[in-house]
């Protein structure tokens, strides 16, 4: 089982990341009011510090020709959509030579709005997909908190045969179980890597937990 943590905003987080086992890092770009939300130039510079995992720009709305000429500047391949992206949008973001990641807005009782739309993604060249707790357009992710594990499988099975990563309220007690889940392929995080609002020595923990949880299911 692969991870992500997001929401880097400096070298010393970086580094951090550089010595686990994580293979990649959120960069966030052109986020409004968001306190993690990078300019191009430190976005840039954060990426070309990683060593080990593969820097992701993360972003809600696209603007064009943004984010496409910045990453290609900034030499970063994935870009994770985490807003209602078109299929359009995709197909576009695709052209540029960026690699896709497609967040999945689902609330507690299993409805995804994207899923009507999922030939249209699956077409336009999304290459992973990222299950995430929705509760309302005014926090479409970072709520801490998991979606039922019911909610999982069944997302999982509709979507057999794609590649998925998994979001949501992960933490040092609950990841151990998620190293277990058939079809996950990487688990996103944020909040629970973090000590004093930085991303730090929780992760640590972590890492720790998954790999013993991965031990437990050989």
């Amino acid at each position: 089982m692969e991870l992500k943590i997001c929401g880097a905003t400096r070298l010393d987080e970086i580094e951090i990341l550089n010595h686990c086992q994580v293979s990649y890092v959120g960069l966030w770009s052109g986020i409004e009011n968001h306190p993690r939300s990078l300019p191009d130039a430190r976005l840039c510079q954060l990426a070309a510090a990683c060593r080990g995992p593969k820097p992701v720009v993360v972003c809600v709305r696209p603007s064009w020709p943004a984010p496409g000429e910045m990453m290609q500047r900034c030499g970063v391949k994935w870009v994770q959509l985490h807003g209602f992206t078109s299929p359009t949008d995709v197909a576009r973001l695709r052209q540029q030579g960026l690699s896709i990641i497609k967040t999945l807005h689902v609330n507690d009782a299993g409805e995804c709005p994207e899923l009507r739309w999922l030939t249209a993604y699956d077409d336009a060249g999304v290459d992973i997909y990222l299950i995430d707790r929705f509760v309302d357009k005014r926090q479409i992710g970072s709520t801490g908190q998991a979606l039922p594990v019911r909610v999982v499988e069944n997302m999982v099975e509709q979507l057999a045969g794609r590649r998925l990563w998994l979001a949501g309220g992960i933490h040092a007690a609950s990841i151990g179980s998620l190293a277990q889940m058939a079809g996950i392929e990487a688990l996103d995080i944020d909040s629970a890597a973090r000590k004093d609002g930085y991303i730090g020595t929780p992760l640590y923990g972590l890492v720790k937990s998954l790999r013993a949880g991965e031990e437990a299911d050989v």
